[in-house]
């Protein structure tokens, strides 16, 4: 993790304030960890509303439960994850090595996000959806541009088009190879997934006009009008209460 500490501060354009924490934890304490944030954000009761609804709607099978569902798709899916109530970056005990180093760097975003935004703050406001969503487009938006670009530092993502495309189909790829999300229906893969690709044109657009004035991503503000979510600024000292995200994941 060390060694990816400088690649993420150049790609973002920020410094660390403090060395990160992590900690390895195993498939069956992974699992309990999700199984405690789906209590705290799906407890029983809304997800058989939302089950019900999506069964309404003929999007979901009456032969399947979507919480022991999201439960099964979280644990197969994740490598990483940086928990802001803790402030630690956890990795999965024998994680895949051909995904550890880009999923790392990723939580490396999150994890220097916190240390200029109070990312424990955004994530418990969840009574706001359309605030949830702006806040996660932004704050994955930025992690999964940060991430990648330490995987390619030579290259400039913002002025690839062809790059995303082929990110887009590598993803699929994988995704079609984990036995729990291949045979999942579409409503709780989408719950999985959060909108990463419009965040991730949202932070791009932003790197471009900022880089136009020569300050791309120094300062990565995103104000957000009162239809999405309050303003989110990244620079140092600035720790207002902001909207929330549900997962910094």
């Amino acid at each position: 993790m060390d060694s990816l500490t400088p690649a993420v501060e150049k790609a973002v354009g920020l410094k660390f304030t403090h060395k990160p924490m992590s900690a390895v934890r195993s498939r069956d304490q992974v699992r309990s960890y999700v199984l405690h944030k789906l209590d705290e954000e799906l407890p029983t009761a809304k997800a058989r509303g939302l089950q019900a609804a999506y069964r309404l709607l003929g999007m979901f099978p009456d032969s399947l439960e979507l919480r022991p569902l999201l439960l099964d798709l979280y644990t197969e899916q994740i490598v990483g994850f940086y928990e802001p109530d803790s402030s630690t970056l956890f990795v999965a005990a024998n994680a895949d090595p051909k995904f550890l180093t880009v999923v790392v760097a990723h939580e490396l975003v999150h994890a220097l996000q916190h240390q200029y935004v109070p990312l424990d703050s955004i994530m418990r406001q969840a009574s706001d959806n359309d605030r949830l969503s702006a806040a996660t487009a932004i704050l994955e938006g930025q992690a999964t541009l940060g991430g990648l670009q330490v995987m390619v530092p030579e290259q400039n993502l913002y002025a690839m088009p062809e790059f995303w495309e082929t990110y887009r189909d590598n993803l699929r790829s994988q995704q079609a190879s984990m036995p729990v999300f291949s045979k999942a229906p579409r409503i709780p893969q989408g719950e999985r997934r959060l909108p990463l690709p419009g965040g991730r044109r949202l932070s791009a657009m932003v790197g471009r006009l900022r880089a136009a004035r020569h300050d791309a991503l120094r300062a990565p503000d995103a104000d957000i009008d009162r239809a999405g979510a309050a303003s989110l600024s990244l620079r140092p000292g600035r720790r207002a209460g902001h909207p929330g995200v549900r997962s910094a994941g």
